[in-house]
């Protein structure tokens, strides 16, 4: 019987997924701004700025579960394997939102500073480098 209801299984196993992210992503911005170690006002999001941020994150934790196989069935894993890939979904997952959150900023800003660059330099040479580099 379970075999004949697996699809059904497997997206309501996706589905408690996306409701427990949302639900401990929600849990951490209460304990932050309820935590009188972050008091309102001094550095804390607003909830709109906050959670937009689980557009991007959800889709990203589906997919690092489904890469490290955590929606195959059980029985073709053991409990101790299934334990490593959640931990290594997790880590990674932890990993790569830390490398948006300080790398994304620093190419921006490495970006808008050429461009000041090539600006800069035009306008001492009194030749536009930006349409013509060459």
């Amino acid at each position: 019987m379970i075999k004949d209801n697996q699809r059904f299984l497997n997206n309501l196993h996706v589905l408690l997924d996306v409701l427990i992210i949302c639900a401990s992503y929600a849990l951490a911005w209460l304990l932050t701004i309820v935590a009188p170690i972050f008091p309102a006002g001094h550095g804390v999001l607003p909830p709109q700025v906050y959670f937009a941020a689980l557009i991007p994150i959800v889709p990203a934790y589906l997919l690092l579960y489904w890469a490290f196989h955590l929606y195959e069935p059980n029985r073709t894993h053991s409990k101790r394997a299934e334990l490593w890939h959640i931990c290594q979904a997790c880590a990674d997952g932890h990993m790569l939102l830390t490398a948006a959150v300080t790398i994304v900023p620093l190419s921006l800003a490495t970006m808008v500073e050429h461009i000041g660059d090539v600006s800069a330099i035009s306008s001492t040479c009194n030749r536009n480098y930006i349409e013509e580099p060459g």
